[in-house]
């Protein structure tokens, strides 16, 4: 499936991106749409009346049964095509939010209408149509190998997922900043000592 331009005049949904690890294995929650049945995360219209991250973490109760804090921020976001009817199709534009599953309720408004699969990252990002949200998928699942499994930090999913989206931010204004000017060809000490910045503030 391609994905839309992003100069497309796009709506705004809401995501819920679950997250857990058993037995030092990162695990990603995917539940079928209704619609289609193809796998996707829980995710919903944003609301004007409510914040956003409240609306992922509702979308991530009411679709998958998960109960659990939504990020403060969005980890990321991406767009693709939705099908309104046979003949009317838009561009939806999607905002990611983390949520670290705590616990799932014994039913839930949607547990008869979908399925759900725990999966590793990349096998995750293999099930989706999205090619925006199989490279959101790579990308945690990167960042979370490396911090938890290859330096044995421990750190949480939210740690890791608002770590990583901090830097993506920085070096896109970095980037905006130099212009045509050649890269650094150093890191910065800070950098090398904790290359993750200061993610362990936005998990609380």
């Amino acid at each position: 499936m391609p994905e839309p331009s992003p100069s497309a005049k796009a709506r705004r949904q809401v995501a819920a991106l679950p997250l857990r690890i058993r037995n030092g294995t990162i695990e990603i929650l995917l539940i079928t749409s209704r619609e289609t049945g193809r796998w996707v995360i829980p995710k919903g219209w944003l609301k004007k009346a409510a914040a956003a991250r409240t609306m992922a973490a509702r979308e991530a109760f009411e679709e998958a049964g998960l109960i659990g804090k939504a990020s403060k921020r969005p980890f990321g976001t991406y767009r693709y095509f939705k099908r309104l009817s046979a003949t009317e199709t838009i561009v939806c534009e999607v905002e990611v939010f983390i949520i670290e599953a705590d616990q799932q309720a014994e039913d839930w408004p949607e547990k008869a209408e979908r399925q759900q699969r725990w999966l590793e990252p990349e096998a995750a990002a293999q099930m989706v149509a999205e090619p925006g949200l199989a490279a959101l998928l790579r990308r945690l699942g990167t960042a979370m190998a490396q911090r938890v499994v290859m330096t044995g930090r421990g750190a949480s999913p939210a740690q890791v997922a608002m770590g990583e989206a901090r830097r993506t931010r920085r070096k896109g204004s970095i980037k905006r900043k130099r212009g045509n000017r050649p890269p650094r060809r150093h890191r910065s000490a800070i950098d090398e000592a904790d290359p993750y910045g200061d993610a362990r503030s936005h998990a609380r």
